[in-house]
């Protein structure tokens, strides 16, 4: 499948335009609550946190999260989007060209998400990289949608049912399950790191 590239100029006019991946719900929450076991005082990643509302979300469980986003006017909105529960921090990123910064230390994140964004990135790389950071009994939560061809709006792309089954590839635990119309994937214990 052919992929039109995203620029950072068209993420800006998404959340320029006020455009959101998706709300989150209380049926996500529980759900996530159910599969993840968040836990104060965890460590986590919101990889594509675009204006912050899940990494924010992370910090009222008491977890200290980075949220990494390309757009700075994404970003911008994150950063007022308050409240931090003294958790949450924002900071740019290209995961395509950087991956995750060398600053995250190996072994040391306990969460990694990546919600409604791993559609948009180098899904081989950015997974090594998060499988080299995650921690022993740490976790991936993935959400996407489910595609069998891109939309004419390349920004609302999702996963197709293949990329998504190739989720598991590598992973000791692989938990798929629904979330209204969006597909997620909760993945522990890497294979071979």
């Amino acid at each position: 499948m052919s992929r039109a590239a995203v620029t950072v100029e068209d993420w800006d006019r998404y959340h320029q335009l006020g455009r959101s991946a998706r709300v989150i719900g209380d049926a996500e929450l529980r759900l996530f609550f159910d599969h993840a076991g968040p836990q104060q005082g965890m460590q986590a990643l919101d990889l594509g946190c675009g204006r912050g509302a899940w990494t924010r979300q992370l910090g009222r469980y008491g977890i200290r999260t980075v949220g990494y986003d390309y757009s700075p006017v994404a970003l911008a909105s994150a950063r007022a989007g308050g409240p931090y529960h003294g958790q949450v921090y924002f900071q740019q990123c290209d995961l395509n060209a950087e991956g995750i910064p060398v600053s995250v230390e190996l072994g040391s994140v306990d969460i990694v998400t990546m919600r409604m964004s791993l559609e948009h990135l180098d899904r081989h790389r950015l997974m090594g990289d998060v499988k080299r950071v995650l921690r022993p009994g740490g976790l991936v939560y993935v959400m996407t949608k489910i595609m069998e061809e891109d939309p004419p709006d390349f920004l609302e792309r999702g996963l197709s049912p293949g990329q998504f089954d190739e989720l598991a590839d590598g992973w000791g635990s692989a938990v798929p399950y629904r979330v209204g119309l969006h597909s997620v994937m909760v993945l522990r214990e890497p294979v071979g790191y």
